[in-house]
């Protein structure tokens, strides 16, 4: 689960906080559009650069009506107070809130890969090992090897 901040008047950081509790502090005004927020450990940016963080906040204060009854309820999905039955969430609704949840996952991976790649360092390029010679070079190599120490020895019998 996302962890939120926020920088207070006296530029405190105040937080951990829950993305509820972030909402609730837009919509209490404690969090202005110029408020530096962050999410984890990212850099802090303005409360407005948080993508549709004032539009979430005040979603829930729209006027949404039963379609049962036609009269004022909460934010679907709920049971609506006066006819007392369920009212779902609608389907363009549900459209809206898959399509925040995806730009929010892909927000979170970027932000993850971004941190990841802050993180890593690039290691150095491994030192080619040397070419091992052709075994007819070997054999070659090594037959004057043993030429020239059998001449050596010759040499000290002597």
């Amino acid at each position: 689960m996302s962890e939120w901040f926020y920088q207070s008047k006296k530029n405190e950081p105040v937080g951990p906080l829950t993305s509820k509790e972030l909402l609730d502090k837009v919509r209490n005004g404690e969090i202005s559009s110029i408020t530096l927020v962050r999410k984890d450990d990212s850099q802090w940016v303005a409360a407005d650069e948080v993508g549709e963080l004032f539009s979430k906040a005040f979603d829930a204060l729209k006027e949404h009506h039963c379609p049962f009854c036609g009269k004022i309820c909460m934010l679907p999905p709920t049971t609506c107070t006066h006819c007392h039955r369920q009212v779902p969430i609608s389907d363009e609704q549900r459209a809206d809130r898959q399509e925040r949840e995806k730009k929010e996952l892909v927000a979170d991976r970027r932000a993850k890969q971004k941190k990841k790649d802050e993180l890593s360092f690039e290691e150095p390029e491994p030192t080619p090992e040397p070419r091992p010679l052709p075994k007819s070079a070997i054999g070659r190599v090594w037959r004057r090897f043993t030429d020239f120490l059998a001449v050596a020895f010759e040499r000290e019998k002597e």
